[in-house]
């Protein structure tokens, strides 16, 4: 009688039980990809999925009372206005300083442009082209990509010393970050199985270590996905994101993963990159090789640990509580009196940026401006 009484109840509880500890099981499985070393660093931290779409986007206009250098003190014999491209500056006290081809140009914080360093060539303070600047407390770090070389300068950009890098492509401005303890360098793709190189603050010529593995390795495709996009706090918290993938690791000052973060869009799915499983591609140029559209383009971390980044013409705004991620607000920003139309010329794309005191500051691609806004 008891044996007949579990037979029939045996495959109830079979189909029961993984119920009961699916329901009951806090962790979160995110999504994997078909790239063996991608996924074992989403093994090595729990994980958050966060929707994008779920979030509202706040329309935020930009008047011509957020548009900064449209005047120039008496040191400029003509306006300056910075073409394409434009991705990179900082700010130290009330001064921006905003690179640009050759030079580097500092505006008060009136918006007025005060004075400019630099020129076209390949002596000391010159360059070939400044893709991105950084600062700690006591350096400026102008990133001097087509001369392979980094210039080091004090805040009064004075020119302190040079030290040559065999830098490697114009993605690097989104792999370069400064602290007051350490300099992160993206590697050259070819040249070892990690992609970030780490140097000590005061001597940027031996390097400490390397970090983050390849996900495709050499001579294989879809090469992009090496691409890293990284930035790094006053307290040497990490943000870092593979090109092309929704996933955004959160590394601790010892460089372990305490958080894996995968953003659900359907701006994601829109892109339809390939698969991220190495393979060998036969071709002659770079066209003939998969391309890789970037997810997340423009990131920040800020010492408090907010996390903004950028996706199409959308700004995110990520913050902790209770030891998770989660989304607090985003913006999408247009011109004054823009044109209806979702899509409309008029909105603005992000391709460099800073948060301070709840103060946006950026620059857009095809503009000639920096823009402050409050958020």
């Amino acid at each position: 009688m008891h044996r007949s009484h579990f037979v029939w109840k045996a495959p109830i509880l079979c189909l029961i039980l993984p119920f009961l500890s699916c329901c009951t099981s806090d962790e979160i499985v995110i999504p994997q990809t078909e790239n063996e070393v991608f996924n074992q660093l989403l093994m090595e931290a729990p994980a958050t999925i966060i929707d994008l779409d779920e979030m509202p986007v706040d329309t935020l206009i930009i008047r011509p009372e957020h548009v900064l250098g449209t005047e120039t003190s008496s040191f400029f014999s003509e306006p300056v206005f910075l073409g394409f491209p434009v991705n990179s500056f900082i700010k130290i006290d009330d001064s921006l300083y905003v690179a640009h081809r050759e030079k580097i140009y500092v505006m008060d914080e009136e918006g007025i442009w005060q004075r400019s360093v630099g020129r076209q060539g390949r002596g000391p303070g010159e360059f070939a082209s400044t893709l991105k600047i950084a600062n700690n407390s006591k350096y400026i770090i102008a990133l001097d990509y087509w001369n392979g070389r980094i210039q080091v300068f004090d805040h009064d950009l004075n020119l302190l010393f040079i030290q040559d890098k065999n830098l490697y492509d114009s993605t690097f401005w989104r792999n370069f970050s400064l602290t007051d303890n350490f300099l992160y360098l993206g590697l050259i793709p070819n040249s070892n199985d990690d992609l970030i190189e780490i140097y000590g603050i005061d001597n940027f010529e031996n390097q400490i270590e390397t970090f983050w593995p390849k996900i495709i390795p050499n001579g294989l495709q879809p090469g992009p996905y090496n691409g890293i996009i990284i930035d790094v706090n006053n307290y040497n918290n990490i943000a870092l994101t593979n090109q092309g993938l929704p996933y955004l690791f959160l590394l601790n000052s010892d460089r372990s993963i305490e958080q894996v973060l995968y953003f659900e869009s359907t701006n994601y799915r829109e892109l339809e990159n390939p698969s991220a499983k190495p393979i060998r591609v036969e071709g002659n140029t770079e066209h003939d090789l998969p391309g890789v559209k970037s997810f997340i383009q423009h990131m920040k971390i800020n010492d408090d640990g907010s996390i903004y980044f950028t996706v199409r013409n959308n700004l995110y705004q990520l913050v902790m509580i209770e030891n998770q991620y989660h989304l607090k607000r985003a913006w999408h920003f247009v011109f004054e009196n823009p044109s209806i139309p979702e899509n409309s010329p008029n909105s603005l794309d992000i391709t460099g940026m800073l948060i301070e005191d709840d103060m946006l500051y950026f620059v857009s691609m095809f503009e000639g401006y920096v823009f402050r806004i409050p958020l």
